[in-house]
């Protein structure tokens, strides 16, 4: 019993420890790396996943650069509400983190007239780019790419 005893104390202090490590706490490791997040898919659950990643990149220090396109457009619009329940927030809200942290988010420029939207109907610091613009920052050196 003792022992049982002692290992759960010991469980019990190793978590509580180690927590910072895993809860995401903000730091440079991704300090000069560019991380560039492409975001295609109407999922919410794969469109959540991708910006987790950014704003975790963001977050300890990264060059980010997420691209949002197609399906995807949805979560940059100022009244979109689509929830990622993992982490109990909205896909704009994480846009929105992304911004906050120094990264940029920027919105196919065709895709706004596909879905009858305006400009000004997407999340505040939000820019427009071309394909271009996409294989230009995924091409660059050094650069990690992902797609959602």
């Amino acid at each position: 019993m003792k022992t049982l005893l002692t290992t759960i104390l010991a469980l019990f202090m190793f978590c509580t420890l180690s927590i910072p490590a895993f809860a995401g706490e903000a730091n440079n490791r991704y300090e000069g790396k560019n991380i560039v997040i492409i975001l295609s898919s109407g999922d919410d659950i794969q469109a959540g996943a991708g910006l987790i990643m950014a704003k975790m990149a963001a977050a300890n220090g990264g060059n980010v650069t997420v691209y949002v396109a197609a399906n995807a457009v949805k979560y940059a619009t100022k009244d979109s509400f689509h929830r990622f329940a993992p982490k109990n927030t909205t896909h704009r809200e994480m846009i929105e983190t992304v911004i906050k942290t120094g990264g940029t988010v920027n919105i196919c420029g065709l895709c706004p007239k596909w879905l009858n939207l305006k400009n000004d109907d997407f999340v505040k610091g939000t820019s427009f780019s071309s394909a271009l613009d996409v294989f230009d920052a995924s091409f660059a050196e050094n650069t990690l790419t992902l797609t959602f």
